[in-house]
């Protein structure tokens, strides 16, 4: 009988003892998730902390943008606004400088115009006014062209001692003129030496010596048409007489 009494009481013991193992354990476990949901909860917290930063980040961003791009546009509006500007300056700058174009055409038009009117009425004048003198009337007529009519009357000034100096060298010179535009090469001679000769600074002898050297030239007397250019070329080296001149010795050479 006592020894049931011992054995029950180990039993119990024993029970009593497993029971307080197993509340520890569980104790344990308890006090273990206590400390992770502490951990995780403190996890969750600086997590939800970090994305309120970044929230706040990327809202301070979106609004530097939007500034940015409304600064951006403003620019760009304010620089088409200035573009416009100018555009219209200078579509109002080149419609003034048309307008004046205009007028300076108008007014060029009207000048020309009046000077085609004022020609006209000279021209008007000079045909209805005839020469008075006989010089005047044969060197009206040798202008003219009109060979045939004008000879006569420089036949006759020729012989004439009224005129002297630089008209009877033009008397002169073109009886020579006439002579040589006639194919009259030895009248043409003897004209342009007088000219030569007689009056040997006026302005009418560098013709005379250009001349004569022609009528040289086309009777095919080569050495008296170089001998003649040569002169000239000496005599008077700038006129447009002596260029000629060398023009015309290329040929004979």
């Amino acid at each position: 009988m006592k020894q049931k009494l011992i054995y029950s009481l180990l039993v119990m013991v024993l029970i009593v003892s497993c029971k307080s193992r197993e509340e520890i354990a569980r104790e344990q476990m308890v006090d273990t998730l206590s400390i992770q949901m502490k951990d995780v909860q403190k996890i969750n917290t600086e997590t939800f902390s970090k994305i309120q930063q970044f929230e706040e980040r990327v809202n301070g961003l979106t609004g530097q943008v939007e500034e940015t791009d409304h600064q951006n546009k403003q620019s760009i509006n304010t620089k088409v606004n200035d573009l416009n500007a100018r555009i219209t300056i200078l579509e109002s700058v080149n419609k003034t400088q048309n307008d004046k174009i205009k007028l300076l055409q108008d007014s060029q038009e009207a000048s020309q115009q009046y000077i085609k009117e004022v020609l006209s009425s000279l021209k008007k004048i000079s045909k209805s006014t005839k020469p008075k003198s006989l010089y005047e009337q044969a060197m009206f007529l040798y202008k003219k062209r009109k060979y045939n009519k004008a000879k006569p009357l420089l036949l006759n000034l020729s012989q004439s001692k009224k005129y002297k100096g630089n008209k009877k060298a033009r008397i002169l010179h073109n009886l020579g003129m006439i002579a040589y535009n006639q194919k009259n090469y030895d009248d043409a001679l003897v004209y342009h030496s007088k000219l030569i000769s007689t009056y040997p600074k006026s302005w009418y002898s560098r013709n005379g010596y250009l001349f004569m050297a022609r009528s040289f030239h086309k009777q095919k007397k080569v050495s008296e048409a170089i001998a003649s250019y040569n002169e000239l070329i000496r005599i008077y080296p700038n006129t447009k007489q002596a260029t000629q001149a060398r023009k015309y010795l290329k040929e004979l050479k």
